[in-house]
């Protein structure tokens, strides 16, 4: 998988999800991916957020609750998008178990910490 135009649901007032997204953000510019958008999902209202991405590939840092909201929001979309959940947004089904079956294949990848 060489995604190289990304886009990025952001819980913005967490500062764990920051935190992480900061270093990614880091990460992405030494290696030329690209952060198409970034939307921040934390603390508004889903009605306030927008439905589609301009990508494929959506990186989720963000608290389980914003998590769960946000991809509840992305099932309005037509558009196939790869959700890649990063730290606590991993556990987003607790929020929305009625919504595992619709994100069969979601990616978690949980960074040790040091």
């Amino acid at each position: 998988m060489h995604w190289q135009f990304v886009t990025v649901a952001l819980s913005e007032q967490d500062p764990e999800s920051l935190a992480a997204f900061r270093h990614f953000e880091r990460l992405a510019l030494d290696r030329g991916v690209c952060l198409a958008e970034v939307v921040n999902i934390g603390g508004v209202r889903v009605d306030n957020l927008p439905i589609g991405t301009t990508t494929n590939v959506t990186i989720v840092f963000a608290t389980s609750r914003d998590a769960a909201a946000y991809l509840a929001l992305t099932l309005r979309s037509p558009r196939k998008v790869v959700h890649i959940m990063m730290g606590d947004s991993h556990d987003w089904y607790l929020h929305d178990p009625q919504n595992k079956k619709n994100f069969q294949g979601v990616v978690s990848v949980q960074p040790k910490v040091p």
